[in-house]
């Protein structure tokens, strides 16, 4: 399903790009002549309806637009709101996994401060506590950023994957847990890997964020472009 989304994307962008060197003799000022104006300017308007129609996304099923032209008013039915939810369920059922594994760290470092007496505030004791309070404490550092691009390589990029790469952190976060709590030594492995992971993470949602907004300026382009040539 990635492999069909991005070869999708790739073929829309490289039309894109085919239909713009194509036009580079149409914009030079040279040939731009009363005669020809109105010509030229019907040619841009059908080019960039075009390029509009295969950027831009299609409605969700379920949802009804409504509206004027260029409003921006529409209308969610329930079987429509159902439907988002249920594409949304994986990123959720990643989010509540994270959640929960936050609760089990911080249970952790509660039980580790009963059996060795360590009163809060104090974070020094044992070797022990001060392993399990350190584990938890990386984890909860990077927990808000993880969120973050989570939910925005899901809607942005993709669900599929943006859920497979969140579900290996969250596992991968566990045994960097694991492995803090026997031996600092230990936890490298995992760290790495929820480390590329991340910024894996990161990579998705800069290219789903750059492509909706390369979109966006397609879809603006093509309105004024029906305006101007009305």
């Amino acid at each position: 399903m990635l492999f069909l989304y991005m070869a999708d994307h790739f073929c829309k962008y490289f039309l894109l790009l085919i239909c713009l060197c194509s036009t580079r003799k149409l914009l030079c000022k040279s040939i731009w002549t009363p005669y020809t104006l109105a010509a030229r300017c019907r040619y841009l308007h059908t080019l960039l309806i075009i390029v509009h129609r295969c950027a831009w996304p299609r409605p969700l099923e379920g949802v009804q637009v409504w509206g004027g032209e260029g409003s921006a008013a529409c209308r969610h039915t329930g079987a429509g709101a159902m439907d988002h939810q249920q594409q949304l369920a994986g990123l959720a059922a990643v989010t509540v996994a994270a959640v929960l594994e936050q609760a089990y760290f911080s249970l952790q470092v509660i039980s580790a401060r009963r059996k060795y007496s360590v009163s809060p505030p104090c974070t020094s004791g044992p070797p022990h506590f001060e392993r399990v309070f350190r584990a938890q404490a990386n984890c909860s550092e990077y927990f808000p950023l993880f969120i973050a691009i989570l939910w925005t390589s899901g809607v942005f990029f993709s669900q599929g994957a943006s859920c497979v790469c969140g579900a290996s952190y969250v596992l991968a976060r566990l045994r960097y847990f694991q492995g803090y709590v026997e031996s600092p030594q230990q936890r490298l492995r995992a760290l790495y890997v929820s480390a590329c992971l991340l910024w894996l993470l990161v990579g998705f949602s800069c290219v789903g964020v750059s492509a909706s907004l390369w979109r966006l300026a397609v879809h603006w382009a093509a309105h004024w472009a029906v305006h101007w040539a009305a």
